[in-house]
């Protein structure tokens, strides 16, 4: 499964385990290259070309599934990109790779409702670090690049809800982009804060309020919460598969966020990236937790879980379905052929 992701293109290859225990074991290895950004490569006919090339260079067999995201959804939207290019794109895949590719771009929705997938798939497998896996997850809160989704599923019975909205960590002009050129002030951080924080409360009154019960958080929401420092990464180092309150996050977040102001003030010239990345982040996670979960919430993060291997998973379950259907079909007729006969 290819990700076109807002900041790079990677794939992660699946293969079946099935030495331990009775059951099989998914094991997805990410790949060590990455191509160009697919919104920006769009916008370029060689650029296009080239990361086709790389594709068909890295993937030379196997079923390949390709999909894009916030990045590409938001350059749709905003007419950095047209469907024409996305339509070229996808046509010159299909001249290179041949049928056993399929691209798409996923919507919002869809790109919550892979990760929820994978989210159900992993806390199956996992034993859990410090805390065992909560068998009784209600739902997920994950974020990338561009945007941050919010899935629901309190019964499994019931079809699991989703709703996603655009964060803008990555987006061209943003605070993450102009202090990659060194262009972002201290003044300019404010401002742009300012305004995220403003955007989130928005976002957040669009979705559902007081929510209660354990909920994983992934992607770039669990490395901020949960992820151990790094010169790239200002993250809190809470510490994965563990059990956290609604109050132990916020307490943290709120003394992260003034030490991270503090940083920003100190830098000589411009904002750092990694801080501008990390206080835009903190901005969205504390609204979403101050406006959208109930005090008594629990969060549970988890690496190593994305949309590719939901997606994956999700279009196994569709062939299946799909040579089970077949199966049917072939025995119906049999069936009919002896009555005739």
């Amino acid at each position: 499964v290819v990700d076109c992701g807002s900041g790079s293109t990677r794939a992660t290859h699946f293969a079946i385990d099935a030495a331990e225990g009775s059951g099989a074991v998914l094991r997805p290895q990410k790949s060590s290259w990455r191509g160009e950004a697919l919104a920006l490569a769009l916008q370029d006919a060689e650029s296009r070309i080239a990361l086709v090339s790389l594709l068909e260079e890295q993937l030379p067999e196997g079923i390949v599934l390709l999909g894009a995201t916030a990045g590409v959804r938001h350059a749709l939207a905003d007419g950095t990109v047209s469907q024409h290019q996305v339509d070229r794109f996808s046509a010159l895949l299909r001249e290179r790779l041949g049928n056993r590719a399929r691209f798409c771009v996923l919507s919002g929705q869809q790109e919550g409702r892979a990760e929820w997938e994978a989210v159900v798939h992993e806390l199956r497998c996992r034993p859990g670090r410090v805390d065992a896996s909560p068998q009784n997850c209600v739902g997920m809160l994950s974020g990338g690049g561009m945007s941050c989704q919010l899935v629901l599923q309190c019964f499994p019975t019931v079809e699991p809800e989703a709703f996603s909205f655009e964060n803008g960590v990555l987006a061209p002009g943003g605070l993450a982009d102009r202090a990659s050129r060194q262009e972002l002030t201290l003044q300019g951080l404010l401002q742009g804060l300012r305004a995220h924080e403003e955007q989130a409360a928005i976002d957040a009154s669009k979705l559902p309020h007081r929510l209660r019960g354990t909920f994983a958080l992934i992607e770039w929401v669990a490395l901020f919460v949960a992820g151990g420092r790094t010169d790239r990464d200002r993250t809190m180092g809470l510490g994965y598969e563990r059990f956290l309150t609604r109050h132990e996050v916020l307490a943290a977040l709120d003394s992260h966020m003034v030490s991270l102001r503090e940083e920003a003030k100190s830098s000589p010239c411009r904002v750092p990236r990694p801080v501008a990345v990390a206080l835009v982040y903190g901005t969205i996670i504390r609204t979403m937790l101050r406006e959208v979960f109930d005090d008594s919430a629990k969060f549970y993060c988890m690496t190593g879980v994305g949309w590719t291997t939901g997606h994956y998973l999700l279009a196994a379950r569709q062939v299946m379905s799909q040579v089970q259907a077949q199966a049917q079909a072939q025995a119906q007729v049999q069936v009919q052929a002896q009555v005739c006969a």
